[in-house]
């Protein structure tokens, strides 16, 4: 200052404009107390000037800017030179308000009289504030989107029935969860984005995707049946229109069932059906060969009176052979899953027999699974080949007879050549005309099994 102006500028305009650039001005002796006030009458929010006059500036500050204040003071009061400081300390008038303020901090050189000019800051804390409220609506409203998106998520993709959002201005699948995406035979991530009725044949493709909502000429409405175009398989495409955010979409729902319902209830019927009344025996066993279930025409065949009389029996209690014919059939069948023809007796319980032609299949399940049978009596057969049962017949039939007749020598002569053949024959058949291993079934030497085979004319002309 130099002749009452600072720097050519007089000293009232100096303090005229720091007056009206500051909101308010505190002077304080240097122990605080507040000399005198000046609040800015632009300044609605902050007090009249005259409340705080005589008070020490401590009593009008929050608990956190008073420790400020005391820092500042503290400074100024040990500083060689004094520097204006800048501080933003919180005011309080009363128990239920209070607003913030910008201070610049001055003292004169013999520290007697401290200046604060300030600004409000109130509006520029309203203004976080909002901000501040704005940002935390916004991550709670990012959260609330994250916990729906993660429940629809769960839910789509655990549902069972395969399920398909579709965008009926671009025909583009928008969502699509894994039962859906299994059933079309791709992966979700590839199938999203991809159009909707490329994935089927073109003769059931619709006009278009609103053919599917409303029905058009010739075509059917929301149950569109359609055939898929990978694996062939046949479904019912119904579709639920619905809107979101101004965009119209069709939740699709692919239903297998609806089609194969009919003709799935047709086949279990119709197979019970002929369990229970085919004219052809039908045998369950485990893979022991136990018997576990069995229809009427089994248990005609066998003379017996009800199913309790043959299950839980062995199936080779019930055939001419007994274990030899159950193990070839069981193994037949658990070789290649399936044995188509075989030939044996059937015993009855009356101890009497009918050529039967029997088939065989390996029944696999998560309980072990075992082997059904489907035994078919071949009574043409019988008459048309007689070869090998008359000389039993006959033998068992006239052994009785010889009794008394001819000597026991001349009896047991007689009847050898017909047990012979037989055993021979059963032989020759179970192995599949193997000649060594039905030699080592009879125990009898190759040479010896041929002298047999020759005996009784079962070698071909060409042997």
């Amino acid at each position: 200052m130099v002749n009452g102006h600072v720097d050519g500028v007089p000293t009232h305009l100096v303090a005229e404009a720091l007056f009206v650039s500051a909101d308010i001005i505190l002077q304080t002796d240097n122990a605080g107390v507040i000399n005198n006030a000046f609040v800015s009458p632009s300044s609605t929010a902050l007090p009249e000037h005259n409340q705080w006059v005589g008070l020490n500036i401590r009593d009008v500050l929050e608990e956190e800017s008073v420790q400020k204040v005391d820092l500042h003071l503290a400074d100024l009061a040990q500083a060689e030179s004094p520097k204006t400081r800048t501080a933003e300390l919180n005011h309080k008038d009363g128990s239920d308000w209070g607003f913030p303020v910008r201070y610049s901090i001055l003292c004169d050189k013999d520290r007697d009289h401290v200046m604060f000019v300030g600004r409000d800051m109130t509006a520029i804390a309203a203004a976080q504030q909002d901000l501040v409220t704005a940002q935390l609506a916004l991550e709670a409203d990012y959260e609330s989107s994250r916990d729906f998106e993660t429940r629809y998520r769960a839910v789509l993709d655990l549902a069972s029935d395969p399920m398909t959002l579709v965008n009926l201005a671009t025909g583009a699948i928008e969502d699509i969860n894994i039962a859906a995406a299994d059933l079309l035979g791709e992966s979700a991530e590839v199938l999203r984005g991809s159009d909707f009725l490329n994935l089927f044949e073109e003769r059931d493709k619709p006009v278009s995707l609103e053919a599917i909502i409303n029905g058009s000429a010739g075509k059917p409405g929301p149950d569109w049946p359609a055939t898929i175009k990978q694996s062939r398989k046949r479904l019912t495409v119904v579709a639920t229109p619905i809107r979101s955010a101004g965009t119209r979409y069709a939740l699709c729902r692919l239903e297998t069932q609806r089609i194969n319902a009919e003709h799935g209830d047709l086949l279990t019927s119709g197979l019970r059906l002929l369990f229970e009344e085919g004219v052809d025996a039908i045998v369950f066993t485990n893979r022991l060969g136990v018997i576990l279930n069995c229809n009427n025409s089994f248990l005609d065949l066998c003379d017996a009176a009800s199913a309790s009389d043959v299950i839980n029996r062995p199936l080779a209690d019930f055939l001419s052979r007994g274990t030899i014919d159950q193990k070839m059939l069981i193994e037949g069948g658990a070789k290649t899953g399936q044995l188509r023809s075989y030939n044996t007796k059937v015993v009855t319980n009356y101890r009497t027999s009918f050529p039967v032609n029997v088939s065989a299949t390996m029944l696999a399940d998560s309980k072990g699974g075992g082997f059904g049978f489907v035994i078919r009596i071949m009574r043409s057969v019988e008459t048309a080949t007689t070869t090998e049962t008359p000389a039993l017949l006959s033998g068992n039939q006239n052994i009785s007879k010889l009794v008394g007749a001819a000597p026991l020598k001349e009896i047991v002569a007689g009847t050898t050549d017909v047990i012979e053949r037989i055993c021979v024959e059963a032989a020759i058949e179970l192995t599949d005309n193997n000649r060594v291993a039905a030699a080592e079934m009879l125990g009898l030497s190759r040479q010896s099994l041929y002298v047999k085979l020759r005996k009784f004319g079962l070698l071909d002309k060409s042997e």
